[in-house]
């Protein structure tokens, strides 16, 4: 291991991020000790697909949706938005993943299809 060796971004669950075309881009280098930003000269650019995942059963947990999309590829992070009075799913989450073409193939492939009795929208989260 290097001091200048680069890590890949699921190793990192705290970072700032910004909305650009809809993705969302997380821009920075860092080193095993020590995180570090750069918007203008940064050494890697990682792009952040956030997809939205709507119409899902109500009894859908988060782990079934992230099991779902593992199948496509990498999933770094997957939200199952929850009703605050009953705990259970509102209907909708959001799956990140760190590679663009397995999420195109995910979107594709699993938009307007059957899961847990539901036929699911998926789409890019802000388009």
């Amino acid at each position: 291991m290097t001091k200048n060796q680069l890590y890949p971004i699921g190793e990192i669950s705290q970072w700032p991020i910004g909305m650009q075309d809809g993705y969302l881009r997380r821009i920075a280098w860092f080193t095993p000790h020590k995180l570090r930003q750069s918007a203008s000269n940064s050494h890697i650019k990682w792009l952040i697909m956030k997809i939205l995942v709507r119409n899902l059963d109500r009894d859908t947990i988060e782990h079934d949706v992230r099991k779902l999309f593992l199948g496509y590829g990498r999933v770094v992070e997957c939200t199952l938005v929850l009703d605050k009075e009953t705990g259970k799913s509102k209907g909708f989450a959001f799956v990140d993943m760190p590679n663009e073409d397995e999420a195109k193939v995910a979107i594709k492939e699993l938009n307007l299809t059957m899961f847990k009795g539901s036929k699911i929208r998926v789409k890019f989260a802000g388009h």
